[in-house]
This record gives C-alpha cells, structure tokens and sequence, in this order.
C-alpha cells in the first residue's frame, strides 16, 4: 500500500493518501490512518529517483555495485583504479539522470534542470553512503538526498530519509572520528 503510494506523482499523492486514511479509519484501523496521514508527499526530484528505481532497478543496482567496488578501491588505496571508476561514476550518474529526464518525458512529465540536479545528488549521496543507497533501493523517498563529501565512500552526510527522519549528525561523527 505505501509503496503503491510512492509510486504515484506528487499530484497524486495527497489526494490518494487521503482517501487511504479515510478507509484505514472507516475499518476502524485509528493507528493505521494516523500513520498514513503522516506519510509525507516526495518532492518530483525525490518522485522521480522512486521512479527511476521501479522503472530501472537493475541499473539502479549497478550503481550500487559501482560503489562497492570504488569503497574496495579506495580501502585498498589503488590510484590507477580509484581515478578509473570515479570517471565511471561520473559518466553512470550523468546517464542516469538523462535516463530519469526521459522517463519523466515518457511519463507525460517536464522536469526543470533543478529537478535533474536534484536527482543527480541523491545519486552521488547514494554512491557515497550505503544507507543513503538502502533509502534510495526502497523507493519512499520524500526529499532528494545530499552528500558532503566528507569520509571518502563512509557514510557522512546524506541527507534526510525516506519517511523524513534525519540521517546522522556528521557533526558528531567527526567528533567520534577524531576522539573528543
């Protein structure tokens, strides 16, 4: 049901959360509505990486493992191949982002370059985080995700979650990072 929610545009959203909630109630289910009427609307970036990931998955999942392999190059301090997949991020990301602006198209969408670019760093921060990547493969984004570029591939900075919730304090990780 939820996932069938975050299939929807933004436009419909709202409008199908409502009426989900009203039957939740309707069957007396007071706590299933509550939680349904919480669930936010994604903004069209964060609709359109949900999309991507239902439409395309398997590419989806490639760049995952893209990202698995650079973590094993960086860990492994390999220069020659750390510079050969950054390029291959690099190129993969673009193309994904191009392949998102025509699924929009095709889904009788126009996605402003603000949109794209949005899509583009939820991209990078699911590269850069595993559990940016985990947010990113379960389809319930509400806002695009971001990464600051601290820690390599670790996990720093990504953005909000897919139901709203904050990712961790990189303030407090850098603290934890350098012993204080």
């Amino acid at each position: 049901m939820i996932d069938d929610l975050y299939a929807l545009t933004p436009e419909e959203f709202v409008p199908q959360r409502s009426e989900l909630a009203k039957a939740a109630k309707a069957a007396g289910d007071k706590s299933a509505a509550a939680v349904i009427i919480g669930l936010r609307r994604p903004t069209v970036g964060a609709w359109l990486v949900n999309t991507l990931v239902r439409h395309h998955g398997e590419q989806v999942e490639a760049l995952f493992d893209l990202a698995a392999s650079l973590r094993a190059a960086q860990d492994e301090l390999d220069g020659d191949q750390l510079r050969q997949l950054t390029t291959q991020r690099g190129q993969l990301v673009a193309a994904m982002a191009r392949q998102a602006r025509g699924l929009a198209h095709e889904l009788g969408r126009t996605v402003s370059s603000g949109v794209v670019e949005e899509v583009e760093q939820t991209l990078r921060a699911a590269l850069a985080d595993p559990a940016a990547a985990d947010e990113v493969r379960a389809g319930r984004l509400v806002t695009g995700l971001s990464y600051s570029g601290l820690g390599g591939f670790g996990g720093l900075g990504a953005g909000e979650g897919a139901l709203g919730a904050p990712a961790q304090n990189p303030t407090s990780l850098v603290h934890e990072i350098r012993g204080k």
